[in-house]
């Protein structure tokens, strides 16, 4: 339940941070028919899947997303986190919008790429959560107040519109940076990534 509602937070953020950026935060996606011939998906169907302990996944699958996610606190990633594990998840929550997670969950903490498709645009945002809190001195929980700045972002995907039960090939490259506010502490890092997903498309996540 804790986790649940952590990614509901992180879902609002997402949404409700845009404004910080919205001269860049959105950009028209690309579409490549072919895209689902490209080898490295021919690749990733001889792979076993990534099993995220917080989502149900099928054990059989085979590979989803094959990312690379770079974390550094300089922009020019002189130290950095390099996080390769990850599944991917799409979901139409509206009819004219799609919800991308390429992510993984222990169970208890995890991190990923969020992409929010609206019609012919998208939106890249990185997210994490764990099932640590930080309360004030009446307990009530603090959420942290995030802001994400885009430096540049690209999607491709295999074709112009998608259904329940379609399939959907996918290939992203970012870079961003994303500070966090809480209880008067500001903490920035900066987020790259490129590489490839697939999925089914489901209604929701569950």
């Amino acid at each position: 339940m804790r986790l649940t509602l952590l990614f509901s937070i992180v879902l609002f953020t997402f949404f409700s941070c845009q404004n910080d950026n919205s001269e860049k935060g959105w950009k028209e996606i690309e579409v490549y028919d072919k895209l689902s011939k490209n080898p490295v998906f021919v690749k990733m169907k001889q792979m076993p899947e990534i099993i995220d302990l917080y989502y149900k996944n099928d054990f059989l699958l085979t590979r989803s997303a094959k990312v690379t996610y770079l974390r550094s606190r300089d922009k020019d990633f002189l130290e950095e986190y390099v996080d390769t594990v990850f599944n991917a998840n799409v979901i139409i929550p509206h009819r004219d919008s799609l919800m991308v997670r390429i992510s993984f969950s222990d169970g208890w903490a995890g991190n990923g790429v969020l992409l929010h498709i609206k019609r012919n645009q998208f939106n890249t945002n990185v997210f994490e959560f764990s099932d640590t809190q930080v309360v004030d001195e009446l307990g009530n929980v603090i959420e942290p107040k995030l802001t994400t700045k885009i430096y540049n972002q690209k999607l491709i995907l295999d074709k112009h519109a998608y259904e329940v039960g379609d399939s959907i090939y996918g290939k992203i490259n970012f870079y961003l940076m994303q500070t966090t506010d809480l209880k008067e502490t500001k903490d920035t890092f900066y987020y790259k990534g490129a590489g490839y997903f697939r999925a089914i498309i489901k209604k929701n996540y569950y």
